[in-house]
């Protein structure tokens, strides 16, 4: 992949679960499209603080469909609860070889999750 990552922000409510799929794809310039093989690679995740001092929680992943690029973020309760009301994140793709490719970045806006047990 040589375009830069796509940015997307995320809402996040503090103290609650959260989750979502993704499938990493590239397009070419006839606008062929073809999904991106995970096979033998991983996908970091992380929540960070705009300085970047502080890492917030690193996202569970689990892997939907890795030769379609196919996968899902998750964060449990206890991980959102203590977030501030802005974070920063970023999606990476690591290959078999080591290759480190951005994808997604973005914000965090966390909101305050009133009803709890």
């Amino acid at each position: 992949m040589s375009t830069p990552p796509v940015i997307h922000n995320l809402d996040i409510y503090k103290g609650a679960d959260w989750g979502f799929s993704y499938i990493f794809s590239s397009e070419a310039s006839d606008g062929t499209v073809t999904p991106t093989d995970l096979t033998g690679g991983q996908i970091l995740a992380q929540a960070w603080d705009e300085e970047r001092d502080f890492k917030y929680a690193d996202f569970g992943v689990t892997y939907i469909d890795r030769q379609n690029g196919s996968f899902s973020l998750s964060l449990t309760d206890e991980q959102t609860v203590h977030f501030p009301e802005k974070l920063n994140y970023d999606i990476v793709f690591v290959s078999s070889g080591g290759q480190k490719e951005p994808y997604i970045k973005g914000e965090i806006n966390c909101f305050i999750l009133y009803s709890r047990d």
